[in-house]
């Protein structure tokens, strides 16, 4: 959720318009603890002006509409472990290391892309 505040931060200007930003979370990136964790760290650095909404995927019961039937184009970010999630509308825009492995070659630790945060390019999304 860091870079999720990075993000926002970084575009600070253009995200005064809107008056709310709304982040999916699906399943992978909520069992890392993103939602539990993060969400308040993001609420808390991010102007006052703008309202968050956070939707969650999950195997909790009011979560297991199918994915299918969701309206992805009406959220801002998508926080998943797919790059290519949420169709063509999205763009990855940050990426977090995970899934460690010790390297015996190198010696060392390597990571790769594990989650990525997607937004929206669509002009469809944008909510007052």
């Amino acid at each position: 959720m860091e870079e999720l505040t990075n993000i926002l931060s970084k575009q600070g200007d253009a995200m005064a318009e809107q008056r709310s930003v709304s982040v999916y979370i699906d399943v992978a990136a909520a069992m890392t603890g993103v939602s539990r964790f993060g969400q308040r760290a993001v609420q808390t650095k991010t102007p006052s002006t703008i309202e968050l909404n956070f939707d969650k995927g999950g195997y909790e019961e009011e979560n297991r509409a199918s994915e299918a039937s969701i309206d992805f184009s009406k959220y801002d970010f998508i926080i998943t472990e797919d790059k290519d999630f949420g169709g063509s509308d999205f763009h990855v825009v940050s990426t977090v290391q995970g899934n460690p492995r010790f390297d015996f070659r190198r010696f060392r630790v390597t990571t790769t892309d594990a989650i990525f945060i997607l937004q929206n390019d669509g002009e469809e999304h944008q909510t007052d």
